[in-house]
């Protein structure tokens, strides 16, 4: 389990983010739940399930979502969970009393830019972390 704790209360009520990238093919979803659920997605196929089982993106994914109340303030409530278009990256900020979002150019969070860069930059962290691990599995000689 990512919190040993498991209480939400010491995240601020967040228990899960997910941020969304939309490119020209495709979405990538990154999913961080504190359940110690970890997930890179592509709409397009693929991707990668089941990382947080591995110390370092559990470590990253941990960072994140202690790391997202201090971002709500730039959210909204929402009820509606849109794909993001082409060089837009949506956060939702998933809590006990709901679900918070937000969007922005993804070009302008990469260059600190925008409110929530430092938020995007921690998701990279987890996003590097779990294509490390990866590599990592395919070298690993089979048994």
């Amino acid at each position: 389990m990512l919190f040993t704790t498991g209480r939400s209360e010491s995240r601020g009520g967040v228990w899960g983010v997910l941020m969304e990238s939309g490119y020209d093919k495709a979405v990538v979803t990154l999913v961080a739940i504190a359940d110690g659920t970890v997930s890179l997605y592509f709409s397009n196929g693929g991707g990668f399930i089941g990382m947080g089982g591995h110390d370092g993106p559990l470590q990253a994914a941990k960072r994140l979502l202690q790391s997202a109340p201090a971002f709500e303030q730039f959210c909204q409530t929402t009820t509606s969970y849109p794909l993001p278009e082409p060089s837009r990256t949506r956060f939702f900020i998933l809590k006990d009393a709901g679900v918070l979002t937000t969007e922005a150019e993804t070009n302008e969070l990469g260059h600190n830019r925008h409110s929530m860069s430092p938020l995007f930059h921690i998701a990279h962290e987890l996003i590097a972390q779990i294509r490390l691990t990866d590599e990592k599995l395919k070298k690993k000689p089979e048994a």
